[in-house]
């Protein structure tokens, strides 16, 4: 099954800045093999996410 990268965006979106003080710089849902960014989220993508709390940006990229 798949998952629409925007619905899953905007869910993080919401998540992350619902917490005081913190602020969602980007997420983006990607394929490991081209490094293009994906449409729709399945099994074995990535993601890399960009999260600045106060004055410190924090950067991860995990599988999915």
């Amino acid at each position: 099954p798949s998952v629409p990268a925007a619905s899953l965006k905007a869910r993080l979106k919401r998540m992350v800045q619902s917490e005081p003080g913190v602020r969602l710089d980007y997420v983006e849902f990607f394929d490991p093999l081209t490094l293009r960014p994906t449409k729709e989220v399945t099994c074995g993508q990535q993601m890399a996410l960009a999260v600045v709390i106060g004055n410190t940006r924090l950067i991860d990229t995990s599988p999915i």
